[in-house]
């Protein structure tokens, strides 16, 4: 059966390929190459067929630029030595060819790029890697004069070259840890970009290249360029960002955390408003796509992230000044706003939105960076690059971890607050209790995340502390142990456990030098110190014991920031010599090494001509000063040295100050009804309850809380407004209490509903959810019969339908899960119920067709679309129960053609009955 149908296939290709005129065409092409893979696949294929055919194939076609996507599924079923045998193939053609220059180079890229496909290009030695990016970039070079009458925002000829050269500039520096091969793929992709100024790729990978090379401003330039706004915020600024947040580039990090913020609040804010809009006018997908929409960007992991650094950073900002310091705090409140944005329920739910296709080989995910690691062959980067779930997890867990720094650094604060006789005389011994209990559950949590129990984790910190463990086996999470170490000593100041830091030097410098650039100590710090001024000096031998530990470390870490602060002066005040040193490597004349690109780019330079190349290209040839592109990366070094040294030198100034508790704030909602009684006050509080429920935070305790305080304020004031009742029967619904929303829509505050439909359909939705499905029908029915029977103001109401025979066939899905949204299209498929007979189901459907051809004798005007589709959606349903005539559902679509296949939305329309046809129905 097999052979038989694979040969019709062929014939019918065959067929096609006769009657088309003109030029060859690439799906006839592909037909016969995906004809030779599934034979292959069933045993019945010839290898070299299917070979010649890719041959074929890159003959007509390889110029294009989706040639390799084109042919990627079938380079998979062949074998290593197939894809040589494919490669050298693909090589004699090239040599052979002759096509315009244009096709051509396409043709060529294209060979380069099987290459990369295959995996050859990872496996040749140095020497012929770097003749084979000199190749590249001649190539480049050559076929600049094609796009010279491009207009400025058209791609180039040959842009994709650059991309190929710098991946294997990028290699070889992993190979042998030569930064000039990096420095040379800079000035490779500066020159990129003065021709031709808005080529993205080349953007991203100079960002990434800056990032690596230190020169983070340079690269945070380069991402501005991308003019990355909107929706792009969420799926590009992963490029940059997790850079940004471990740099001291404070400023340019809160433009970048302000614009996305703005654009993610601005947009959940809007989107109720967009939705709305979309449900009145009835285009109830497009309410379904906002919804989805917005529940994707409100659960997006860089939407957490960005809203508990952003708590951090300012945080760092004005660790200097505790007024405003307590300020902050008191917009967190003390920090528990953010401890509760981390929720299990939060993290588990988190969506990631960004695009990682753009991001360059060696960085798959902002956690993984090959470079930063030891060379390793590799079969194909694309090929191995499974970081992502990697990459999903380490974001729950780290920004877990992050968002309890607030709260931990307030308490630590209050904690020693409470260590002092003069604060316990005065504030007793309960509130101090809580806060040290609260503490030690949090750093409960805090080490968990590190892997261990609290006693595992206070062992480890002292092993460090008195040598027995290198500083280097704490690994990636160096800071978290030494911000372990702070936060444990914090607590002990109100506890009876003993502290880690026992002054001796060694301890201190290591647990506290790691948290240098955090305000983290700081805090705790200066909170000890205004302890001391407060109570006049040590209370008891005790308490002096424990202060001059603290004024021990405190010593030791300004000795060590003194000291870091002095090399970052010596950094600071290097000269430009440096620029002529690192350009000296690349310009030496040898053969090997880096070098021979940036010759042959130079050769570009003095050879080029205006007339040749037209006025924009020249131009950007000779601006393009390698000596300028090496002093910015330099720069950009500097400043980055510069702000981390403004960082280390405002820690040396450091004043006392005052930590007073912060007290939390009751809910606004809340408490302006309670203040002035308004209707709108308790609603936003039940709405603030109901969403609460829907994210997972909550459950039938807080729902029964708003429907307590909703009968409360009917019993005393009743209700005003429509909106008022729908909240409260949409409370009852989220309870699953239908017979008592039915009770509410049919007493005396069902009258808030004006328009009758609106009410009818309210109602339907009611009985639907409680299983009476032949008064849902019936209600429904009702609303349709109203649309044309006094002079509809919405006649095609399609959904309204879709209701009422979901109900009468009593198969409708659209409330099984108790949610109040409308269906976008029918279902596509529909189960036989045990209950529904085949005569019931018969009688039924008969039913509605009559009910449909009434409506459509009563209409009056112009053929109405809602109609049209109800014959086709009884069609399907009858074919989907065994029942239908296919034939009839084909003339039925049509006909629909032909009254209403001029409009926009016709193919959305009939997807779905297309869905239920085989291919030769289609």
């Amino acid at each position: 059966m097999f052979n038989s149908r694979i040969q019709d296939a062929s014939s019918f290709v065959s067929k096609l390929e006769t009657e088309a005129s003109g030029d060859p065409k690439r799906s006839l092409s592909l037909a016969y190459l995906e004809i030779e893979r599934r034979k292959l696949l069933h045993g019945f294929g010839d290898r070299e067929k299917l070979i010649d055919a890719l041959v074929q194939y890159f003959t007509r076609f390889g110029y294009l630029a989706c040639f390799c996507s084109d042919v990627e599924v079938f380079l998979d079923i062949l074998t290593p030595a197939e894809k040589i045998n494919l490669l050298e193939k693909l090589k004699e053609c090239l040599g052979t060819m002759s096509m315009v220059p244009a096709k051509s180079l396409g043709q060529a890229i294209s060979l380069q790029k099987i290459q990369w496909q295959i995996g050859t290009i990872y496996k040749l030695p140095d020497a012929e890697l770097e003749s084979l990016a000199v190749m590249m970039v001649n190539l480049y070079c050559q076929n600049l004069p094609l796009s010279k009458d491009l207009d400025p925002q058209e791609s180039m000829h040959g842009e994709e070259l650059l991309c190929m050269v710098s991946n294997i500039l990028v290699q070889l520096y992993w190979r042998t840890g030569n930064l000039g091969y990096l420095l040379e793929t800079v000035v490779m992709l500066e020159l990129g970009l003065n021709i031709k100024r808005f080529v993205s790729q080349y953007k991203i990978l100079l960002l990434h290249l800056y990032s690596h090379l230190g020169a983070l401003p340079v690269a945070y330039e380069w991402y501005r360029t991308l003019d990355v706004k909107n929706i792009l915020l969420e799926s590009v600024s992963h490029q940059i960002l997790p850079q940004m947040l471990v740099s001291p580039l404070w400023e340019d990090l809160n433009d970048l955390l302000k614009d996305y913020l703005k654009f993610m609040d601005d947009y959940l804010r809007e989107s109720a408003d967009l939705t709305f809009l979309a449900y009145r006018h009835r285009n109830y997908s497009k309410v379904i796509e906002f919804v989805q929409f917005k529940e994707r960007l409100q659960h997006s992991n860089q939407y957490l992230v960005a809203r508990v650094e952003s708590a951090i950073l300012r945080l760092k900002e004005k660790a200097n000044n505790i007024e405003e310091e307590e300020g902050v705090f008191e917009c967190l409140k003390s920090g528990t706003q953010i401890l509760e944005l981390s929720s299990d329920t939060s993290c588990n739910s988190l969506t990631f939105n960004e695009d990682m296709q753009l991001r360059p080989w060696w960085t798959p995910t902002p956690k993984k960076n090959y470079l930063l690691g030891p060379f390793e062959e590799l079969e194909h980067p694309w090929e191995t690059l499974d970081y992502r779930k990697e990459w999903e997890t380490h974001v729950r867990e780290i920004v877990e971890k992050r968002s309890f720094l607030p709260r931990m650094i307030y308490l630590s604060v209050q904690c020693a607050s409470a260590s002092t006789k003069e604060n316990m005389e005065a504030n007793g011994s309960v509130t101090d209790s809580s806060l040290s209990l609260e503490m030690k559950s949090l750093l409960e949590r805090y080490v968990k995340g590190l892997g261990c129990s609290l006693n595992d984790a206070v062992k480890v910190v002292l092993d460090v502390a008195e040598g027995r463990k290198s500083l280097e086996e704490l690994g990636s999470d160096m800071i978290e142990w030494a911000n372990f170490a702070v936060f444990y000593n914090a607590w002990t100041l109100s506890s009876h456990e003993s502290m880690l830091l026992m002054g001796e030097e060694t301890g201190c410098r290591t647990c506290f030098l790691a948290l240098s650039s955090t305000p983290i100590l700081y805090s705790f710090i200066s909170s000890m110190w205004q302890e001391e001024k407060k109570s006049g000096g040590p209370a008891d031998s005790s308490t002096f014991v424990l202060s001059q530990t603290i004024r021990d470390s405190v010593s030791s870490l300004y000795s060590i920031v003194e000291v870091v602060v002095q090399c970052l002066k010596e950094e600071v005040n290097k000269t430009d010599e440096t620029v002529d040193l690192l350009l000296s490597s690349l310009e030496m004349g040898s053969n090997e090494g880096p070098g021979q690109v940036f010759r042959a780019l130079k050769e570009l330079v003095s050879t080029a001509d205006e007339g040749e190349l037209g006025d924009e290209i020249f131009q950007g040839i000779k601006s393009w000063s390698p000596k300028v592109i090496t002093s910015k990366m330099l720069k950009g070094q500097h400043k980055m040295v510069s702000d981390f040294l403004q960082i280390c030198e405002a820690k040396l100034k450091l004043h006392a100050y005052d930590a007073d508790e912060l007290i939390f704030r009751m809910s606004p909602a809340i408490k302006m009804y309670k203040l002035v009684g308004e209707e709108r006050f308790l609603l936003w509080a039940v709405c603030s309850i109901q969403l609460q429920v829907s994210c997972g935070q909550g459950g039938d305790k807080l729902l029964a809380l708003a429907e307590g305080l909703l009968k409360k304020h009917i019993a005393s004031h009743s209700l005003h407004e429509p909106e008022a009742l729908i909240v409260y029967i949409s409370v009852l619904e989220q309870q699953g209490k239908y017979g008592d929303a039915l009770e509410v829509l049919f007493g005396k505050l069902g009258s808030l509903i004006l328009i009758e439909v609106d009410r009818l359909r309210l109602q339907g939705r009611l009985l639907a959810q409680s299983g009476d499905n032949a008064a849902a029908a019936s209600t429904f029915q009702k609303i349709l019969e109203s649309w044309y029977a006094y002079g509809a103001i919405c006649p095609d109401d399609w959904q309204c339908f879709l209701h009422y025979l979901g109900c009468l066939l009593e198969d409708d899905q659209s409330w099984c899960d108790g949610t109040t949204s409308e269906p976008r299209c029918p279902p596509k498929s529909v189960d036989k119920l045990p209950h529904i007979t085949d005569a019931m189901f018969n009688s039924r459907i008969q039913d509605a067709s009559s009910f449909v051809s009434k409506l459509e004798t009563e209409a009056s005007g112009d053929p109405k679309r809602s109609l049209s589709l109800a014959y086709l959606e009884i069609e399907r349903r009858k074919l989907l129960h065994g029942f239908g005539d296919r034939e009839k559902l084909i003339d039925a679509l049509v006909q629909y053609f032909t009254r209403f296949g001029y409009l926009a939305c016709f193919c959305s329309d009939v997807e779905v009955f297309l869905d239920i046809l085989t291919p030769a129905e289609k």
